[in-house]
């Protein structure tokens, strides 16, 4: 009597775990190694080009400026490559912030004028500020007192400007000299931003999104607000931010929580795993005018009861990566 054929063994069949696993693993997890080259590479990049910016521009010197590492990659929700980096440059006019006035009145979208108050007009007249930088400021002001975005921005764009002309040009970039290493630098204006690109020996590249920012501490807030500062307090983070992005209105300042969105993704189980499993959908697919902070958003408002959040909607500036 012949033995029966042995029948193939039937194929395991993946779990939908497995696959979301895999599909993290091969995709979407940022890879340890380029983490560690790339941060080193963002952290010394930015280091020297603060420094230089402080030593070509007094202004930007005696506003104390500060770094905070923002956007996707530092909330974790980076997809693919660390290679695209959100720094708001924290800028502090040294008097009495309680004297300002945010007025959302006659601006749209959760947006707010800022209305400086006499303090602040006599910086650019008084002999010892003026030795400081404060002569600049004297015209970002209207008639009503209302900060321009405007000649804000294009002020900050000025000292990156600057101090980048300080550096030597080879094949239309600049070089950037640490220890010894050579990086090449590009840059341009981007929305609220200015964008520094910079070339690695592999012809990969880093994308430094510098943003501008005033801050701003509760209980103080714009008077005629669409924004619910309820979700705002909720948190228990006081400090939010001022964000010179451009508009038909050159006195609407974007309101930014990027703290208080922290607050609200973090902790919440597999929340990140899902948003970043999301946008790769959305990246395979073609999606393209699907943006990051589109995503985002829906999270935010399931997680803030499900309820149509206008603070966090409104907080977004450019796409997070």
């Amino acid at each position: 009597m012949k033995n029966p054929t042995p029948q193939p063994r039937a194929k395991k069949v993946k779990t939908i775990e497995e696959v979301f696993q895999e599909v993290n693993k091969k995709y979407i997890r940022l890879k340890k190694k380029d983490i560690k080259n790339n941060n080193s590479i963002l952290y010394e990049v930015l280091e020297k080009l603060l420094t230089l910016m402080r030593s070509c521009d007094s202004l930007f010197d005696s506003l104390n400026p500060k770094l905070e590492y923002l956007g996707s990659y530092f909330e974790g929700l980076r997809v693919g490559q660390p290679t695209e980096y959100d720094i708001n440059v924290i800028l502090t006019i040294h008097m009495d912030y309680s004297k300002i006035k945010l007025d959302a009145n006659e601006v749209q979208n959760g947006h707010t004028a800022i209305k400086m108050p006499t303090e602040f007009r006599r910086l650019s007249k008084t002999p010892d500020k003026v030795i400081k930088g404060f002569k600049k400021t004297e015209l970002w002001c209207d008639r009503l007192y209302r900060l321009s975005v405007k000649k804000f921005r294009d002020w900050m764009q000025g000292v990156v400007q600057a101090a980048l002309n300080k550096l030597p040009t080879e094949n239309g970039k600049r070089v950037l000299k640490i220890k010894h290493k050579e990086y090449k630098i590009n840059f341009k204006v981007s929305g609220p931003a200015n964008n520094i690109t910079v070339h690695l020996e592999n012809d990969d590249v880093i994308d430094i999104d510098l943003v501008p920012t005033l801050t701003f501490r509760l209980p103080q807030q714009p008077s005629e607000s669409k924004i619910d500062f309820h979700k705002v307090q909720d948190t228990d983070i006081s400090n939010y931010f001022a964000v010179p992005k451009p508009t038909a209105h050159d006195f609407s300042w974007r309101l930014a929580f990027p703290y208080q969105e922290r607050y609200y993704i973090n902790d919440k189980n597999n929340l990140k795993s899902t948003l970043k499993l999301l946008k790769q959908f959305r990246d395979v697919q073609g999606f393209n005018k699907l943006a990051s902070y589109f995503i985002k958003t829906l999270f935010l408002w399931e997680v803030v009861d499900k309820g149509c959040v206008t603070f966090i909607y409104n907080s977004f500036g450019r796409t997070a990566r």
